[in-house]
């Protein structure tokens, strides 16, 4: 069995509704630097997914805990 048809058996279709101007900046960057379009959609998600989930574990640690952002940020203006 070669390697390709492995790769297809993991791999999962996503269809998604994107704005017209999301678009057309996903095609300029294949264009520009000779990639398919899926390869820039794919790049985006791969590094997309651990920031997003970084800002979001930020921002549920800041609703937990919203003083202490505050207390946080006076005591580095009192050490300036």
């Amino acid at each position: 069995m070669s390697s390709h048809s492995d790769q297809s058996k993991h791999d999962r279709s996503l269809n998604i509704q994107v704005s017209w101007e999301l678009k057309q900046a996903l095609e300029e960057l294949a264009q520009r630097y000779d990639r398919t379009l899926a390869t820039v959609v794919r790049s985006l998600l791969r590094i997309g997914i651990p920031v997003l989930h970084g800002i979001w574990e930020a921002e549920a640690k800041m609703l937990d805990d919203p003083s202490g952002l505050f207390r946080r940020g006076s005591l580095r203006q009192e050490d300036d």
